[in-house]
């Protein structure tokens, strides 16, 4: 909402808070160089940015890595957001040797306006590593990548 900066927002469906009185307290509500930043995003996508047109560049990107390996590789979720899913040790050497090739990938994939225009490149070099990851032609280097949050509830279990 503020390209970075906090700021957060509380939204109600207008049958709940239509005529209600509302009291919302925070920390920071003095801080207004979060709310400039606001208008200002908010200006440019209204002005600058259209958002169906990364909604659209977006289901495209899915659409064309997914169709890749999907046995081994795909991205769930929505145009703009999803997250990796598939073999792991699949996803590990992916998410390396994209590194190398200059795409930084992790567990989540986004998109935003800054990425359009290069869904072609990308999902080229994509091809590519999945390609010398399906011929074995890829070794990880060090260990897989794992969250430690993760690791912690599964010693718990």
């Amino acid at each position: 909402m503020a390209s970075g900066l906090p700021l957060a927002c509380v939204g109600l469906a207008e049958h709940i808070g239509d005529g209600k009185e509302w009291f919302v307290s925070s920390t920071t509500a003095g801080e207004l160089i979060s709310l400039a930043v606001f208008r200002k995003t908010c200006e440019m996508l209204h002005n600058k940015f259209k958002l169906e047109q990364l909604w659209l560049e977006g289901k495209q990107f899915l659409e064309e890595f997914n169709a890749i390996w999907p046995e081994a590789l795909r991205i769930d979720g929505y145009p703009t957001r999803g997250v990796f899913a598939g073999d792991p040790m699949t996803k590990a050497l992916f998410w390396q040797e994209s590194a190398r090739a200059g795409i930084l990938f992790g567990p989540s994939w986004f998109i935003g306006f800054q990425h359009l225009g290069m869904k072609d490149s990308v999902i080229s070099t994509c091809k590519d590593i999945l390609l010398k990851i399906k011929n074995n032609q890829v070794k990880l280097e060090g260990e897989p990548p794992a969250s430690p949050f993760a690791q912690k509830v599964r010693q718990a279990a």
